[in-house]
């Protein structure tokens, strides 16, 4: 005589939820990486999941003018001070500014600038407005 006892049911998968997982834990294993490859180069630093490697040339425009800061390893030097990129903003503008937003990058191998909030979420790379006033 056989063991007729019946089996329990398996929960459904949910596609999206394994996709989910899977994607996080990749996202997870790539960011690892990343830390490990910077450990190794240790050449620059990461901000809001944007990587500035030592050398980048940060501008921001306020109330038409320019200000400028340098990447190191340490975060952004300008005028002789530390700052970090929202500190920069904040300096400069006040807290009215989304640092993301505000603060054009240059890396040193790059040959235009880019927007930093772009650059954290992969968008097409917009130009620099240029010095001059439309007419």
């Amino acid at each position: 005589m056989g063991n007729n006892v019946p089996k329990k049911p398996k929960k459904p998968v949910d596609s999206l939820e394994v996709i989910r997982v899977e994607g996080q834990q990749l996202l997870d294993t790539l960011n690892y990486i990343e830390e490990l490859y910077l450990q190794l180069v240790g050449m620059g630093f990461t901000w809001s999941e944007v990587f500035l490697p030592e050398g980048t040339v940060v501008r921001l425009v306020h109330e038409k003018k320019y200000y400028y800061a340098i990447a190191d390893v340490k975060g952004l030097w300008a005028h002789g001070e530390l700052y970090s990129p929202e500190n920069f903003v904040l300096n400069v503008c006040g807290p009215s500014r989304d640092p993301l937003r505000a603060l054009w990058i240059k890396k040193p191998e790059a040959t235009d600038w880019e927007l930093a909030y772009d650059m954290k979420h992969g968008a097409t790379v917009r130009r620099m407005p240029s010095r001059r006033r439309p007419r």
